[in-house]
């Protein structure tokens, strides 16, 4: 799933003096942490982070542009080793001019617990 994140408080800046309880370095560090957070989240899925900008327009028009036309790939995997949970993934085309976003790895769910029949 591709994450694309967007932080609504626009181009942030230092506090102004209307609140004098805040301390400025708190500030800046709370709104490095959540922009921070928000660019991990988009990065780390192929998406993008919006944050610290007030021109939405053309972050919301390359978010429509990656999210209407795709193609959607599925595979099994012939690894039988259930001990192997964590798989890695490659997707290579031919095509010089295609821009690839796609899963670098994924792991396995443990196999259901067998159920156990009371009945006799």
């Amino acid at each position: 799933m591709t994450i694309y994140t967007l932080d609504p408080r626009g181009l942030v800046g230092p506090l102004s003096d209307l609140d004098d309880n805040v301390d400025p370095q708190q500030w800046s560090e709370y709104i490095r942490k959540s922009q921070d957070s928000l660019r991990v989240l988009a990065e780390e899925t192929g998406g993008i982070a919006v944050v610290n900008q007030n021109d939405y327009g053309k972050a919301l028009k390359r978010m429509d542009a990656e999210t209407s036309d795709y193609y959607v790939l599925g595979f099994y995997s012939k690894n039988p080793d259930p001990l192997r949970k964590n798989r890695r993934l490659e997707v290579r085309v031919r095509r010089p001019d295609a821009h690839l976003v796609f899963r670098k790895e994924y792991s396995i769910k443990p196999l259901p617990a067998p159920v156990v029949s009371t009945k006799q």
